[in-house]
């Protein structure tokens, strides 16, 4: 791939972060990850399907990471506490498993072509790591509010 097209990749890749993250450290990733590929071709390594998967895989989480932080500054989300995260974590197996068997359920019943070689990894993660994001998502939630509802009843008996 050129340095050109891996450019424009790239950007493509910023511009899925949050808009004041990006306004804020976007040129300076950019320069990173161009430093980092002209390192690695100077040394006599390749920007291979293998550097491009680590790259997407590192960054795809720094976006939702970066993401779920934007929404918690918006929506002011609950601060974790040790209570909401133990109420999450009993929450979370059963939302999961709920999740899990309603998205096979509708993978199973949707038509769709038969898939093959990456397509059925890549089918099987997003399978799978969807419902877990929305029961992780979900069970914080509840967790923190069970928990804050509770604090709020015992201060108002008080």
């Amino acid at each position: 791939m050129t340095r050109s097209a891996a450019t424009r990749l790239y950007r493509l890749i910023l511009s899925l972060y949050p808009t004041a993250f990006r306004r804020q450290f976007g040129a300076e990733m950019m320069q990173t990850f161009n430093d980092h590929r002209d390192d690695i071709e100077a040394n006599g390594g390749r920007t291979d399907a293998k550097f491009w998967l680590a790259t997407v895989a590192d960054e795809g989480a720094n976006i939702v990471r970066q993401h779920g932080a934007a929404l918690a500054e918006r929506a002011r989300l609950p601060r974790p506490t040790f209570a909401g995260i133990a109420v999450a974590a009993l929450l979370f197996p059963p939302l999961f498993v709920a999740l899990l068997a309603a998205g096979m359920s509708l993978a199973i019943a949707v038509p769709h072509p038969p898939m093959a070689g990456v397509a059925v990894l890549v089918g099987m993660g997003a399978l799978v790591a969807v419902p877990a994001l929305l029961a992780a998502l979900v069970s914080y939630l509840l967790g923190s509010a069970l928990v804050a509802n509770l604090a709020r009843r015992r201060r108002n008996r008080a």
